[in-house]
């Protein structure tokens, strides 16, 4: 229960997934942002992914530096900073009577840079988030726990797609900017809740604690009961110290290093491949296009394009979930 707190982040990521799937649907948002299409659609689109390119360089020192939740709350913030920026856009140039009327490019451009803030967040959180479940749970638990981080992605989504749908026919501004404000739900909920959860005992032991690694796992691992757990937490420490000392040995390579073997070189393929096929799978079309996808088909109401963005949502993470049981197996 404690390491649902962490996954909370990857509830963030799915919930503007979602987002901005409702706001092509919603007129009043495609009037504020004067009616995006083509390019100027996807750099809309894509503001996360600019952000998360801009924080690889910062989101593992980061969490190596701070430690994981620190680097989790540092990300949150910034994400709380981009939602209120985003959910101002184009406020103060339109009229409060009609907002939809003679929409202004400042809007879009506010809302374009609000999310490459709230994707800079996100990515400095995510990168910390998998590993902190994946150090602290318990070993034959690791891989089914740290396989639920992603499938909370949908939970976002879902919340995101109906509230969205809750506020379609407010007729206003309000009815994107009301789903935009909630986005700052989930890192303000994590934002309080992280400290709940323990520190890594890796990165405890990195920075030379180790007995206050070992006392987390004393006490997460074996309950406390040193006759009962205490030969799993030797074992766990010497796995952490074995492979911190590998990692340093390690440290003056280079990704170069990927192409002087050729098993390192399958190991490339493997990691590129991987990525590339699940972009061509077609999730990013209809988690960022369902819109356009429906229109094609002739599905054109606001409100049934919404019941099938919260509809698909809600089919995914049961799927998503039922699939994950089978790694308890």
């Amino acid at each position: 229960l404690i390491l649902l707190i962490v996954s909370l982040t990857s509830t963030n990521t799915g919930y503007d997934g979602s987002l901005l799937n409702a706001f092509q649907s919603i007129p009043d948002w495609r009037m504020a942002m004067n009616n995006p299409s083509g390019a100027v659609l996807g750099a809309i689109n894509n503001g996360v992914v600019f952000g998360c390119i801009l924080g690889f360089p910062f989101a593992s020192p980061i969490g190596d530096k701070y430690g994981r939740r620190h680097a989790v709350t540092i990300g949150n913030v910034i994400m709380i900073i981009g939602t209120v920026i985003q959910s101002c856009a184009g406020a103060g140039f339109m009229t409060v009577k009609k907002e939809t009327e003679n929409p202004d490019s400042r809007a879009y451009a506010m809302f374009l840079v609000a999310r490459i803030i709230i994707g800079f967040g996100n990515f400095i959180s995510s990168v910390s988030s998998p590993s902190l479940i994946s150090e602290l749970s318990y070993p034959t638990h690791r891989q089914a726990v740290t396989a639920f981080f992603n499938s909370n992605w949908y939970l976002g989504a879902i919340i995101a797609g109906w509230v969205s749908f809750g506020t379609r026919n407010v007729g206003s501004n309000w009815s994107w900017r009301i789903p935009t404000i909630l986005q700052g739900l989930f890192p303000v909920i994590q934002f309080f809740l992280i400290y709940l959860v323990p520190e890594s005992p890796r990165w405890l032991i990195s920075k030379g604690r180790n007995q206050e690694a070992r006392d987390l796992l004393l006490k997460y691992h074996a309950g406390g009961d040193e006759s009962v757990g205490g030969a799993l937490v030797d074992f766990e420490m010497s796995e952490i110290e074995l492979a911190l000392e590998q990692e340093r040995l390690a440290s003056k390579s280079s990704y170069m290093d990927f192409f002087r073997t050729q098993g390192n070189r399958k190991r490339l393929f493997l990691l590129t491949f991987i990525g590339i096929i699940m972009q061509l799978s077609g999730n990013g079309l209809v988690s960022y296009y369902l819109n356009k996808v429906l229109n094609s088909i002739g599905i054109t109401s606001t409100s049934q394009q919404l019941v099938f963005n919260g509809g698909l949502m809600i089919y995914n993470y049961g799927i998503s979930i039922i699939i994950n049981l089978l790694v308890f197996q």
